[in-house]
């Protein structure tokens, strides 16, 4: 075997592994866009579900309020329903402290 014919083996040995090279960085190109929508997607239901809970806490604490004016008001007018306002505040705080 001449010189000649070890440098074209070496160069087709090298063509080789660029073309392999080029073929895993277009594949690589891919399939990035997808592995990284889908850990984004992740983090979104997680954010999602967070925002749910956050809301549901909200929506009690908000009905809470509702019937605390509601007693103020029947308070106002009737000049009673006191252990009814004394039960709703203990709700509302309750509702206070666990958030």
């Amino acid at each position: 075997m001449d010189i000649t014919s070890a440098i074209n083996t070496l160069l087709a040995i090298c063509g080789g592994i660029s073309i392999i090279g080029g073929a895993a960085a277009v594949i690589w190109k891919w399939i990035r866009p997808a592995v990284k929508m889908k850990d984004r997607v992740d983090q979104l239901e997680r954010n999602v579900e967070k925002d749910y809970r956050n809301i549901e806490e909200i929506k009690k604490m908000q009905a809470s309020m509702s019937r605390i004016l509601i007693d103020i008001m029947d308070h106002q007018i009737y000049g009673n329903h006191t252990e009814k306002m004394e039960q709703d505040k203990r709700e509302l705080l309750s509702l206070i402290s666990e958030s």
